[in-house]
């Protein structure tokens, strides 16, 4: 079993993180995400085994970047467009949450991490 996701390093954050975290993951409508140890935890619970997880953000980090960089620089258009009725607010989240993720990566409150494991 292959899995990319979206991990937080521990819980709770510290300070204002769980705010941050959360500002971006619920405009994606994602309640939480797991921490390496409940990502572990799980898959051996599901009878997984020689479990790996590895941080692949150095992998990522130019595409989110680049999603940051493009839900930046068209902000001020969702605004208007939100205001205006022609975009949704599942739309206009989208585009917060794009920039909040990147934010809270910045400040590493989250990693992409790459998941390995085997059934016996």
């Amino acid at each position: 079993l292959v899995v990319a996701e979206y991990t937080r390093p521990g819980r709770p954050l510290p300070g204002i993180g769980e705010t941050v975290l959360l500002s971006w993951l619920n405009r994606w409508a994602i309640p939480d995400i797991n921490t390496t140890d409940e990502h572990l935890q799980q898959a051996q619970k599901a009878g997984f085994q020689n479990i790996g997880i590895w941080d692949y953000t150095r992998y990522t980090w130019i595409s989110l970047k680049n999603l940051h960089k493009i839900a930046r620089r068209w902000l001020w258009a969702d605004y208007l467009l939100y205001g205006l009725g022609f975009r949704s607010r599942v739309q206009h989240h989208n585009i917060l949450g794009s920039i909040r993720q990147f934010h809270a990566l910045e400040h590493g409150l989250w990693y992409y991490a790459v998941i390995t494991a085997g059934k016996p």
